[in-house]
């Protein structure tokens, strides 16, 4: 069990516009769940409830806006921890244009739902070895349904043991669904504390030279309309960033900021979307923030046990806290924790910590073989039985790996294919 599960048990709710594919999802996801130890609750809306439930959408309209209303209709949903919902909605009887994102956004924003999972948006893979097309998407999670069976999602990988001797599809790039659920309702607090004008960047920890480490898309995502994006604010952001809101509905939580149901609906959004920010365009380049297990494998000499031990990388992988590195590195660790839902380091002040530099001038030894980081299993293994493939990330560090062959399951998809070296 995770050590951030909530108490109670998470209320699951499943949304799909053919009933005998829900009722498949919803069993998916309890079968999952209850193999993970985690408590949940499956709730879905049939007949006049999902009439109400989509009546209630239809009215979340910027050209009339009425936040108030809106959190009012859609309070019977207040208390759901997860959304699971299906991108094509189509068979949902007079919205035919209604999306997966679409019901995603308007309970993320006017019901509180602090986690969103959408299914089959990206159907033609499992696993997208770009490590990329999720930017700018409104959910937390996209997987395709047959995913929905993997325990991986409820509870996160055992550090240095592999489960049962086999090789499951987890890929790293997953929350911990009862995690996230925790983490969202911290960073909601947290930006409830602050006035929404306090700038990004220096929130989060960011020097002048970290800044300039980034990516010119993590700073593009930021302001796309500053030349210089490192003074945006969370309210900039809101204004320009969140770009997976529509505009007009961003314009009007702008305007309205000063109305308690317009505050909350802006920082339900700007939670979700700056946590997107940090872990999509900051973390995932590995470039400025960097996590345990990319640092181990880019600087093997911070491992804290044995590099021929496979079991000394594998314990690395943990969600709660810094693992398996040793302490002059482990140091340097990123204060707010629960905006990534998983630990994360400077990359700068490792680099520049003498330190870190004398573990390597002066007891480090290569190992003959070379382990790498499977970001398709999360796990390690020898280099020579991995597969190579080159990310969308801009970094010199965009080359990554996967187990590809031997993963066991549901034979998983891998695309697009041209990115295997």
């Amino acid at each position: 069990m995770n050590s951030k599960a909530e108490a109670a048990p998470l209320k699951v709710f499943v949304l799909d516009d053919k009933k005998d594919t829900e009722a498949e999802v919803a069993r998916r996801i309890d079968a999952a769940a209850k193999e993970a130890n985690v408590s949940i609750t499956i709730v879905r809306a049939d007949g006049k409830n999902q009439e109400e439930l989509l009546r209630a959408l239809e009215a979340v309209d910027p050209e009339d806006y009425n936040p108030d209303k809106w959190i009012e209709s859609l309070a019977p949903y207040s208390d759901i921890d997860i959304l699971f919902v299906d991108w094509r909605l189509r068979k949902l009887q007079n919205h035919p244009w209604l999306t997966g994102d679409d019901v995603a956004l308007s309970l993320r924003l006017f019901a509180g739902v602090p986690s969103t999972v959408v299914i089959n948006r990206f159907f033609d893979a499992d696993f997208d070895l770009s490590l990329h097309q999720e930017a700018g998407c409104q959910a937390d999670v996209y997987l395709n349904q047959k995913q929905l069976s993997r325990t991986g999602l409820w509870v996160a990988p055992p550090a240095g043991v592999e489960a049962k001797g086999r090789n499951p599809f987890r890929p790293w790039a997953w929350p911990v669904l009862p995690d996230l659920v925790h983490d969202v309702r911290l960073c909601r607090e947290d930006l409830d504390r602050i006035d929404l004008d306090e700038k990004i960047l220096p929130y989060f920890g960011f020097t002048e030279s970290r800044c300039k480490s980034l990516t010119r898309a993590a700073l593009g995502c930021l302001d796309p309309l500053e030349r210089f994006p490192e003074q945006a604010t969370f309210l900039d952001f809101l204004r320009h960033g969140c770009v997976s809101a529509p505009r007009e509905l961003r314009e009007q939580l702008i305007a309205n900021i000063g109305q308690p149901g317009t505050r909350r609906a802006a920082i339900n959004l700007l939670a979700s979307e700056v946590r997107h920010w940090l872990f999509r365009m900051v973390l995932g380049p590995q470039d400025v923030l960097i996590d345990p297990p990319h640092l181990a494998e880019r600087m093997p000499w911070v491992l804290g046990g044995d590099l021929a031990d496979k079991e000394s990388w594998n314990e690395t992988i943990c969600f709660d806290a810094v693992r398996g590195i040793k302490p002059e590195a482990a140091r340097h660790a990123f204060e707010k924790q629960h905006w990534l839902s998983r630990p994360s380091l400077w990359l700068d002040a490792i680099q520049s910590d003498a330190d870190v530099m004398a573990l390597y001038s002066d007891n480090y030894i290569a190992p003959e073989e070379a382990h790498v980081f499977l970001e398709d299993i999360s796990s390690f293994e020898l280099e020579d039985n991995a597969e190579d493939f080159l990310s969308d990330y801009s970094s010199v560090w965009a080359k990554r790996h996967v187990r590809l062959d031997s993963v066991d399951g549901d034979d998983p998809v891998y695309a697009p294919k041209s990115r295997i070296a």
